[in-house]
């Protein structure tokens, strides 16, 4: 039983996807290709709302993250004043994650743009 073992983690690294793909039963798509996501099947009055109504909560969110870099910088900028590393360290730590967060949210539809390009 060890030696099967073994032999199995000496080829497990090497061919793992392969092993995998040839043990695992293949599955059909169930959905036609033809069949594809289109939002305007429900009218345009509803294609214009979706589109609002993303577009605000996608402002709402950027207005947020630049709020939360500013106040990031704020807390920053006071600690550096009055010599509170302990606040140095938390003011830098909500600019950096505010930066981080204000640049995916920029950058949102280019990642999602991957993502959809490399899925589909």
């Amino acid at each position: 039983m060890i030696e099967l073992l073994a032999g199995v983690a000496a080829v497990l690294p090497e061919r793992a996807g392969q092993a995998l793909l040839a043990w695992a039963p293949a599955v059909d798509n169930p959905i036609p290709p033809d069949v594809k996501p289109d939002p305007s099947v429900f009218g345009s009055e509803f294609t214009g709302v979706w589109k609002k109504l993303l577009a605000g909560a996608w402002g709402i969110a950027l207005i947020i993250g630049v709020y939360f870099l500013i106040h990031g910088l704020v807390i920053m900028s006071g600690a550096r004043k009055s010599g509170h590393v302990g606040d140095l360290r938390e003011g830098k730590r909500e600019a950096v994650n505010a930066a981080i967060g204000l640049g995916a949210l920029c950058g949102l539809t280019i990642i999602v743009g991957a993502i959809t390009t490399v899925v589909g």
